[in-house]
């Protein structure tokens, strides 16, 4: 927030929006509620916990009379990385950044990111996902790598490119008495059932090309490029040359290391590219998105390596340790108690960063911040982690389903021995990165708080 205050100091701009202006939407059409698509992006912490169905339960909730609108997720959620191969969907050899894909895991690993065709063009596997969503089109081809079997269905909504759900809406044609409907549809078939429709981005950078505090002086700004060093080697050339500048990731194969190479600025980039293509109605139609909001992801664990030497022993025996004070001020760009992964902490700048866009033109209308506090999701899952939550934390009615009142911080789990518990303590599972229910409720809990001001009339 610090570099933010002064940018907007310097350059005399008016504050970032905070969010939470009405978006206007109707909360019926001819007396009917409006149908309204939230189309969700993520990682597999978007699935882990299922914080879509249960923010859809929430908004949908009986009680939730101020809205009266009918919500209908979605999904488009890849596991793995994100950034990049959100924003592109084929990248072809003659492409600067074709060898930059390699970054991320290809179509052998678990939850494939890309895979390559006949003609060795490079396609991404989340990427091709959302095509299929917004156009109902399997656009993966069937040749090399992406016309195996797996490719084709990990690739694909619902993993499977003939995948349907059951969608619920409210059809006009219908008397009251028959309402609300449910078919099973295509995932494009029902995005296109919605009156309205809102994307819901929780997928801000990824592991490949992480954004970090790479200079370790307390702040995310334009002086912290990649180091070679954490990227993966097949990744580093590009347009014919090394790609590697003095041991930095030379991004625009210019030759030269400038501000143009900055993480954040690429990331940022990215995730404007991403938004940008989901509001183009000349590209989708009636199937872009009116709005689209972004959110940081909640806390990791993990990636001791990120952490001095000396402190990866201890992160690497318990991921309930505890860090000294002496430890958080030797290391400013871990600015953190528990051995949370820093790359996902430091995601809440480009949240920050996105909204300023200062060199670039300004940002979007239609693109918000999805909470007023650009790490607010992390501080919630930082709070469940180490201290549990308790009754006042929640903006979820008490009368919605399923919704916990009182959480167990994760620090008062058992991870191994006779009893694990972490299923059932705390938010997140045993793995320390993806999230049991409570953690899903949590996630959900975020995102009604912040949406709940854009959807009042």
């Amino acid at each position: 927030m610090r570099l933010v205050a002064s940018l907007i100091a310097l350059l005399g701009l008016a504050p970032p929006a905070a969010g939470g202006g009405s978006l206007g939407l109707p909360t019926q059409i001819d007396g009917y509620p409006t149908n309204v698509g939230l189309l969700i992006l993520g990682h597999s912490t978007s699935a882990q916990g299922d914080y879509p169905a249960k923010l859809a339960a929430a908004l949908n909730d009986p009680g939730n009379t101020a809205d009266g609108r009918h919500y209908m997720v979605v999904r488009a959620i890849t596991g793995g990385d994100g950034g990049f191969l959100w924003s592109r969907l084929a990248v072809p050899p003659s492409d600067v950044q074709y060898d930059r894909v390699q970054a991320s895991a290809g179509p052998t690993a678990m939850g494939p990111q890309w895979c390559a065709d006949a003609a060795s063009v490079r396609w991404s596997c989340r990427r091709a996902k959302l095509e299929a969503v917004l156009t109902g089109t399997n656009v993966l081809p069937a040749t090399g790598s992406c016309g195996q079997a797996a490719l084709q269905n990990g690739c694909s909504p619902g993993n499977a490119p003939q995948a349907t759900l059951a969608c619920t809406w409210y059809d006009r044609t219908l008397p009251m008495s028959q309402n609300p409907v449910t078919q099973q549809l295509s995932y494009h078939d029902c995005w296109m059932k919605m009156d309205d429709h809102l994307a819901l981005v929780q997928d801000t950078t990824n592991r490949s090309w992480p954004v970090d505090d790479f200079d370790g002086n307390g702040r995310v700004d334009g002086d912290d490029r990649w180091p070679s060093s954490r990227i993966p080697p097949a990744a580093w050339p590009c347009a014919g040359t090394s790609g590697v500048v003095a041991g930095t990731i030379d991004w625009n194969c210019d030759g030269a290391i400038t501000a143009a190479d900055a993480a954040s600025r690429n990331a940022v980039d990215w995730l404007r590219r991403l938004s940008l293509d989901l509001l183009d109605a000349s590209r989708y139609g009636a199937a872009a998105a009116e709005h689209v909001f972004l959110i940081q992801k909640p806390l990791e664990m993990g990636q001791c390596n990120l952490y001095p030497p000396s402190e990866q022993p201890v992160c690497n025996a318990n991921r309930h340790a505890i860090r000294t004070p002496a430890q958080i001020a030797a290391t400013p760009g871990r600015p953190l108690d528990h051995y949370y992964v820093p790359t996902v902490y430091w995601e809440h700048r480009l949240v920050e960063d996105f909204l300023l866009f200062t060199d670039r033109g300004g940002t979007d209308p239609r693109i918000h911040p999805a909470t007023p506090a650009a790490r607010a999701m992390w501080d919630r899952s930082a709070r469940c982690y180490a201290q549990g939550l308790v009754s006042s934390d929640w903006s979820i009615p008490a009368t919605v389903p399923g919704r916990p009142t009182v959480v167990a911080a994760d620090d008062s789990e058992t991870d191994g021995g006779a009893s694990p518990n972490a299923t059932a303590v705390g938010c997140m599972v045993g793995d320390h990165v993806h999230h049991n229910d409570a953690g899903g409720w949590t996630m959900a809990d975020v995102w009604y708080a912040g949406l709940r001001p854009y959807l009042q009339d």
